[in-house]
């Protein structure tokens, strides 16, 4: 008798090894697509931050707070987080109200799961001119008081 596996050991092994990595795939690509989520939450929650930051310490709604160049060149953003993201409509006198866009591939209901404040559908598009494809939105709103 020679020593080695018989087929039916190896299909077995194969068999078992495809059950594995049958149940670990789907968890593993579900985590990725929540980590892109979480990100891209972020990125907004960032974006809002520095232009709330931008508005008060500048007392002024210009391009430096009203554009993400004007942010990083300010300092008040680290880096551009991307082309996805856009600084839309500025409105309001007392109350300043300005809204930032995210138009990526990810599905809104995925982003608003982790960052419930943000808005989907035509309401977010109503606040971007010049392109409606914009997703998600969230609106910075800062009382003027100066």
């Amino acid at each position: 008798m020679r020593a080695g596996f018989t087929l039916i050991e190896l299909l077995i092994v194969m068999a078992v090894i495809a059950a594995l990595l049958s149940t670990v795939t789907p968890v593993a690509m579900n985590a990725v697509i929540k980590a892109k989520a979480t990100q891209i939450a972020m990125n907004l929650r960032n974006l809002k931050s520095a232009v709330e930051q931008c508005i008060i310490v500048e007392e002024s709604t210009d391009t430096t707070c009203t554009t993400i160049g004007g942010l990083v060149e300010s300092a008040y953003l680290s880096r551009n987080p991307g082309e996805d993201y856009k600084i839309g409509e500025v409105s309001g006198d007392g109350v300043i109200s300005v809204w930032i866009g995210y138009k990526g591939d990810m599905k809104p209901g995925r982003i608003f799961q982790v960052y419930d404040e943000v808005i989907t559908g035509d309401e977010c598009k109503n606040h971007f001119n010049d392109d409606s494809s914009f997703k998600v939105c969230v609106e910075a709103r800062i009382g003027k008081y100066w």
